[in-house]
């Protein structure tokens, strides 16, 4: 089973920093430890994330997957709007057919 978490050695590593940096990054909440979790570890998506590796649903770019899914609903909406002028055009372009 994959490991959801990171350990301060890791972040360390990860970031390519020391150890007492990553704690001053948790005092300071520019990480955020776990809580009821034995020793200080982190959310693997939260230090993936801060490190640039892409995870198509996380923390950081959830503004612009929901900015994008507003466009998309706009997009939609005006698609089926074409879609019923064209289909009614072609209702009225077709009775005319009929009645010659």
């Amino acid at each position: 089973m994959e490991c959801r978490t990171y350990g301060v050695s890791d972040v360390a590593r990860m970031l390519g920093i020391s150890e007492k940096s990553v704690y001053a990054m948790a005092d300071k909440r520019i990480i955020h430890r776990l809580k009821d979790v034995p020793k200080m570890r982190f959310s693997k998506k939260e230090i993936d994330a801060l490190c640039g590796i892409e995870d198509e649903f996380n923390v950081w770019n959830y503004r612009s997957i929901k900015a994008d899914n507003e466009k998309l609903k706009l997009e939609n909406q005006k698609l089926k709007e074409l879609i019923k002028k064209a289909t009614a055009e072609l209702l009225l372009m077709s009775s005319g057919l009929v009645e010659e």
